[in-house]
């Protein structure tokens, strides 16, 4: 199989596997306070989201579309609660580069905060002389309030199919300075997203 489908067959078995029992909420089960920091109140929302999604309590579709643009191919699943979206999964790519856009909204349906990663890989020959691929990524951490991005994080690096690679998690990242007015890049195609509506 392609690594292109590799790649999309993988992402839809992810959606798929979200997709458990729900558990609900206990009726009595006490809200935190909203920090008064925002970055701290974006983490907030950010690990609540990631709860439910981890929980498999969201209802989850999908969507894929080929596009006739430089952004190739796109998978897009929305996690719905009720029928709000809480968080999108968008991957375009085509050829040996993918982008994947993890967005988290609040219960208002605002963009919170989204991680962006740009792959890009390319076949090499693995150290014992077998066909294998070596993956560079770059990691884009937005914080979004407001409408604007109040702080952005971003980190680089490679891995190798047959290496032991380090836990991404665990590399640090570099805080970029951003505009006051600075929005989120794909924040024209977010609302056309969360409607399932795709302009190719």
């Amino acid at each position: 199989m392609k690594r292109t489908e590799t790649c999309l067959a993988f992402l839809l078995g992810l959606a798929l596997a979200s997709c458990g029992p729900a558990e609900p909420a206990s009726a009595g089960e006490a809200v935190p306070p909203a920090p008064s920091d925002p970055v701290d109140s974006i983490r907030q929302t950010y690990a609540a989201v990631q709860a439910v999604l981890d929980a498999g309590t969201l209802r989850a579709d999908t969507l894929r579309e080929t596009c006739r643009q430089q952004d190739g191919e796109l998978f897009l699943v929305r996690y719905f609660d009720g029928d709000r979206v809480r968080m999108m999964r968008a991957t375009t790519g085509t050829g040996h580069a993918f982008t994947t856009r993890r967005l988290y909204f609040d219960t208002a349906g605002r963009l919170v905060f989204a991680l962006v990663q740009d792959e890009q890989f390319r076949p090499v020959t693995a150290p014992g002389g077998e066909p294998s691929y070596e993956s560079t990524y770059t990691d884009t951490r937005y914080y979004v309030s407001g409408g604007r991005v109040i702080r952005k994080l971003v980190k680089t690096y490679e891995e190798q199919d047959w290496a032991d690679n380090p836990d991404p998690e665990t590399l640090p990242n570099t805080e970029v300075t951003v505009p006051e007015t600075a929005k989120f890049p794909d924040s024209d195609r977010v609302a056309d997203w969360k409607a399932g509506r795709v302009d190719c």
